[in-house]
């Protein structure tokens, strides 16, 4: 796979978490990689990026969260969907926050204009 069949796995795993009534948007900030974010429509603050990456050394592609979990492999992005919706509507502890804060900064207008 190229980084543009990343960019189409993310695509369907927008419209899947769309048709969960989820806000997603691709991104690609300069630098970094081109990533999902996705938030919770009730929860603003419940947000996250999701990326597509090979895994593994059989090269596999898979769904990751940005703190570097595995999500699932990008050939069921609706069970990916159902794993990043279980994944933010739980309580987020202070470990995990203070991780993703450190990794995307504090408030993230960026990603949160462009989701809107």
């Amino acid at each position: 796979m190229t980084r543009h069949d990343g960019i189409a796995c993310l695509d369907v795993l927008a419209a899947q978490l769309h048709a969960r009534g989820w806000t997603a948007c691709i991104t690609m900030p300069a630098g970094r990689l081109t990533a999902l974010s996705v938030q919770d429509p009730h929860d603003r603050a419940q947000w996250s990026d999701v990326i597509a990456a090979p895994g593994g050394a059989t090269g596999d592609w898979w769904y990751w969260f940005s703190w570097a979990e595995r999500i699932g492999p990008v050939h069921a992005p609706a069970a990916a969907a159902e794993v990043i919706i279980r994944a933010l509507q739980r309580p987020m502890d202070g470990a995990d926050l203070a991780g993703c804060q450190a990794a995307h900064g504090e408030g993230r207008s960026d990603v949160l204009r462009l989701c809107e």
